[in-house]
């Protein structure tokens, strides 16, 4: 594994702790379903959230469309494998969707490829490291999957790329922790916050794509688990948590710093998804207890504009 560590990053970050902002969140229409540890991507025009458990269901197999500009949401496909703690992201008009775990409690090795035309599916190069809630990002046309768990008690550290032109699974420089985690690239560098291998962490570490190297001995301000992320602009926003469910964290990429927004009407959830799109960050679905019946079908979006938050 190649790591580098940095004590002048650790430094800031802990310098860079802010409280102020204020962020309010407006309801959109509802997810069709209630619906709780689901896979999210955009196309920079629609939102696709998919897979996931609520009501009666224990692990769900459709993929749902919101139009960001009807403001509608659709049934995009009612025959993805059903899972729940599953993965997605959309390169070349194509969602590609993988891990998770499957209705017999087995991991998802299969990676379904959704056409966004017309919603046919089919099937590319099995994902030689299926895990349950691992976090994904994209860049440069490649797919990056990393951590998650494979079993109750064993968590994973890989970090593979995943090439849907050439249809192949490279393994690169494993993560510093092990963990159900999940992250975002943004500027060529993949950022990794926090997560849970047995107990909740702060933990941060940041990969650099090119160097295919880890920075590592980074420390966020407070432990998340059960969390979302989404990038608006160079900032990514954290939303969810096991145990605090009102959390809501702005990480800006280009000085290493954190905000803890504590003034804020987001309705508390864990194991949701988020996504920002044009400028708002929409958080979507989630639960609010251990039971699958806590599972809910709010969805909230907020404008971000240079840092400060403002009603769409």
């Amino acid at each position: 594994m190649k790591i580098k560590t940095s004590l002048s990053i650790l430094l800031l970050l802990f310098s860079s702790i802010a409280y102020t902002q204020i962020i309010t969140f407006s309801d959109v229409a509802n997810l069709p379903a209630t619906r709780s540890a689901i896979c999210s991507a955009n196309d920079g025009e629609n939102i696709y959230v998919g897979n996931g458990f609520g009501g009666h269901t224990i692990v769900g197999s459709e993929i749902f469309k919101y139009n960001t500009s009807s403001g509608i949401w659709t049934i995009f496909t009612s025959k993805s494998i059903p899972k729940r703690y599953a993965s997605a992201a959309v390169v070349d008009q194509k969602l590609y969707v993988m891990n998770g775990l499957l209705s017999d409690g087995g991991l998802n090795s299969t990676v379904e490829v959704i056409d966004l035309k017309d919603s046919t599916i089919s099937y590319t190069t099995d994902n030689p490291f299926p895990a349950r809630a691992a976090g994904i990002a994209k860049w440069d046309g490649k797919i990056y999957t990393f951590g998650g768990s494979v079993s109750r008690a064993t968590f994973s550290n890989k970090l593979m790329e995943f090439d849907p032109i050439e249809a192949n699974w490279t393994p690169l420089a494993d993560m510093p922790f092990r963990a159900e985690t999940k992250g975002e690239i943004v500027n060529g560098k993949l950022y990794v916050f926090g997560g849970y291998n047995g107990t909740t962490l702060n933990k941060m570490a940041i990969y650099d794509i090119a160097t295919n190297t880890w920075e590592t001995s980074l420390e966020m301000p407070l432990g998340v688990s059960a969390h979302a992320t989404a990038i608006v602009g160079d900032k990514i926003y954290l939303t969810g948590d096991y145990n605090n469910l009102k959390s809501l964290i702005e990480f800006e990429t280009k000085n290493n710093s954190f905000k803890i927004i504590t003034e804020t009407n987001l309705i508390g959830r864990r194991h949701c998804a988020s996504e920002g799109l044009n400028g708002r960050l929409f958080v979507i679905g989630g639960n609010i207890t251990s039971k699958i019946q806590s599972a809910i079908s709010n969805v909230q979006v907020v404008a971000i504009l240079d840092g400060n938050s403002i009603r769409p």
